[in-house]
């Protein structure tokens, strides 16, 4: 397959057009097996950092900090990869750098709804305050995302807002709107990652916008997450039987 796309900077800096060529067998290459052991199962209500900017005080925290966590997860994706034996659309979701729900709208060739189950006002705490520049306000979030009336994500976070004008425009929107319509190209940064006691995988990242705003996203992906009844084979299979 080929795509051809555009990266503009803003401003009039730079911009790329870009045309990509991927070779047939670039899903199916013939590659040294990495070591494996056991798949462990941890708990995503404690990430590393959990939600904060402070590392959580566990042994695995160490091992983490060693490593090298850029755009893309780089060396950490290896160590998670090895410790839980994510298979490649779950290393493919956990390294995402962009809207998880963009990837799962293309699987399964459908919109992906959003439901925001929860936005409330949170006190600041003591450390935030105490910052250079400390948040203006906080918000707990919750959000539900479906496919088909199925249920296949649950997103926590904790939001900081620092600039006036984007409190005024944040009013409950989604993320990946909220940026999109301020023109804003947050960094990523991804922070844990683990296996759910349901099989499925959840990861913990942080989008911010230095001086502007900030999540810290907490990230939970079902087991049954790629194989939902809409998926657009198993419905052509299904109407193949049923002509």
């Amino acid at each position: 397959i080929w795509r051809f796309f555009t990266l503009e900077c803003s401003e009039g800096l730079i911009d790329f057009e870009i045309l990509e060529e991927f070779e047939k067998d670039a899903f199916d290459l013939d590659l040294p097996n990495n070591r494996r052991i056991k798949s462990q199962v941890t708990n995503p209500n404690f990430p590393n950092r959990k939600l904060t900017k402070k590392a959580a005080d566990d042994d695995t925290s160490i091992i983490r900090d060693e490593l090298t966590t850029t755009n893309t997860g780089n060396t950490l994706i290896y160590y998670l990869a090895d410790k839980h034996d994510l298979t490649p659309l779950e290393r493919v979701a956990v390294t995402s750098t962009g809207q998880i729900q963009m990837m799962f709208s293309s699987y399964y060739l459908g919109k992906v709804d959003l439901n925001v189950t929860r936005n409330v006002q949170m006190d600041i705490p003591a450390e935030e305050l105490a910052m250079p520049k400390p948040p203006i306000v906080m918000f707990e979030r919750e959000v539900l995302q479906t496919i088909s009336g199925h249920l296949w994500c649950k997103a926590r976070s904790i939001v900081r807002v620092y600039d006036e004008e984007v409190l005024e425009a944040y009013n409950n929107t989604p993320v990946g709107n909220l940026l999109q319509k301020l023109n804003l190209n947050p960094k990523h940064k991804l922070h844990d990652a683990g296996r759910s006691d349901d099989g499925g995988m959840w990861r913990f990242y942080t989008k911010a916008c230095p001086g502007l705003i900030e999540f810290d996203i907490l990230e939970e992906i079902f087991a049954d997450a790629w194989d939902l009844p809409c998926l657009p084979e198993k419905q052509a299979a299904k109407s193949s039987l049923n002509p």
